[in-house]
């Protein structure tokens, strides 16, 4: 277990494996993330996750941003919730909703500012 803290951490010479190291050393832990970690979420943010209520999924990416790198971050953020980001403003009606769109939206701004301008 120390060893694998060390690893993650960034000990001794390694640069730590959350940290984009370039070295073939970070594969295995990016692929071991997809597999397990990415595809259970997938699952989660397409059929279970209400963006209408980001704290949750928000708190679970805060959790884990020093595991993951940076690039998956990004393929999450782009390719699982940007996407039902995009159909919830679609469907969005505000003369029905109880819940205003800056009060779901926002939250993302730290993560897709730039993104959310399409929106």
């Amino acid at each position: 277990f120390a060893l694998s803290r060390s690893v993650l951490k960034g000990g001794g010479s390694n640069p730590g494996l959350y940290e984009e190291a370039e070295d073939a050393s970070a594969e295995p832990l990016l692929i071991l993330l997809k597999e397990t970690v990415c595809f259970q979420l997938h699952r989660y943010v397409r059929s279970e996750w209400n963006p209408l209520n980001p704290d949750e999924l928000i708190d679970f990416l805060d959790q884990w941003a020093g595991i993951f790198p940076l690039s998956l971050q990004s393929h999450v953020l782009n390719h699982m919730v940007l996407p039902r980001l995009r159909v919830a403003v679609d469907q969005w009606d505000p003369t029905k909703s109880s819940v205003p769109i800056h009060a779901w939206l926002h939250p993302w701004l730290p993560y897709l500012s730039e993104q959310l301008e399409e929106l």
